[in-house]
């Protein structure tokens, strides 16, 4: 684990430009800031990286040259937490019992984890939430009616009606309740003790499992988050009496 420094800094920026007039605005300073960040020096300011505090302290500096002042204590840094180099662990394994039968999935194909996931084990029932949105603003909620507290919840790819423009939600374009960790947390705090997830084959047609990503991102979910195969989530409907693409259709 590491810690970001930057987006604090880039929110005190742009309230800071967009309090200023055009006519106030030196382009030659704007200009030179640009190169300085840009620079080869900062080699993309990769998170986690010496260059990206690098790049923090500049822009600090500039702050206080500019006469701003912190918006917390005495320092314009806000820590937060990030995972900058995941792996996956040699005891992952993924098994289920469907009509006394059981199956265990094989890494890569049947299943695989995600990098934020939980280094944690879970053991329990399913429970299908949809798409694991709760999104006030659009008066949706998966988990209306739904409890799962101390279970598996089972969640779609992507967000409904994500191909009609006229959609509640954005249409084409996806909205911040599509992100895995934004469903990872909604299903935390709704008292979930595991998450997995599946590709909504019906609108997408093929089933590929997303690989294993150790580049920087999220922080630990706070509970095991994995992919598994349609195949089988399609027979634990079935099992259940429900067709999975139905009722994804």
């Amino acid at each position: 684990m590491t810690r970001g420094r930057a987006a604090h800094l880039a929110l005190c920026a742009a309230l800071w430009v967009g309090c200023l007039c055009a006519s106030e605005i030196d382009g030659h300073h704007y200009l030179s800031d640009i190169k300085q960040l840009t620079s080869a020096r900062m080699k993309g300011r990769a998170s986690g990286s010496p260059e990206l505090d690098r790049a923090a302290h500049f822009i600090a500096k500039e702050f206080r040259k500019a006469g701003l002042k912190p918006l917390v204590r005495e320092s314009f840094f806000q820590p937060f937490p990030i995972s900058v180099s995941s792996a996956i662990g040699s005891r992952n394994l993924a098994s289920y019992k469907l009509d006394g039968t059981s199956t265990e999935l094989k890494l890569g194909e049947g299943f695989n984890p995600f990098s934020f996931s939980a280094s944690a084990s879970a053991k329990g029932e399913l429970v299908f939430a949809g798409y694991g949105i709760t999104a006030p603003e659009y008066n949706y909620d998966d988990y209306s009616g739904i409890d799962v507290r101390g279970k598996i919840v089972v969640l779609l790819r992507h967000e409904p009606q994500e191909f009609d423009s006229s959609s509640v939600f954005e249409g084409r374009v996806y909205t911040e309740h599509s992100q895995l960790f934004s469903k990872a947390l909604n299903a935390r705090a709704h008292g979930a003790i595991a998450i997995v997830y599946v590709n909504d084959t019906a609108n997408h047609g093929s089933d590929v499992l997303e690989k294993f990503i150790s580049l920087p991102g999220p922080a630990d979910a706070g509970i095991p988050f994995v992919q598994i195969a349609s195949e089988h989530v399609e027979k634990w409907f079935l099992s259940a009496g429900h067709n999975f693409r139905a009722i994804q259709e």
